[in-house]
């Protein structure tokens, strides 16, 4: 899963992983990014493919225009 970065975190039917005998695991992604850099990069991009072939739907709450993002200048 990934999310939560902000508001409320949804209430999930977890129960359903218990009657399905499933696992749920989560992580912290940018912590994860930083222990196991090329390792993350892969995983993002199996994850990238199994959305663009449709087996992998994520759902989406809102849209941002680019232009309405804060702009940050780099310092190195």
């Amino acid at each position: 899963m990934i999310g939560f970065a902000n508001g409320e975190i949804p209430k999930l039917p977890l129960n359903l992983a218990l009657l399905k005998g499933a696992s749920i695991v989560g992580v912290f992604w940018g912590d994860h990014m930083r222990r196991a850099h090329a390792l993350a990069g892969q995983e993002f991009a199996t994850m990238a493919e199994w959305i663009e072939v449709g087996e992998l739907s994520p759902v989406v709450t809102r849209r941002y225009k680019l232009d309405d993002t804060p702009h940050r200048r780099s310092t190195t």
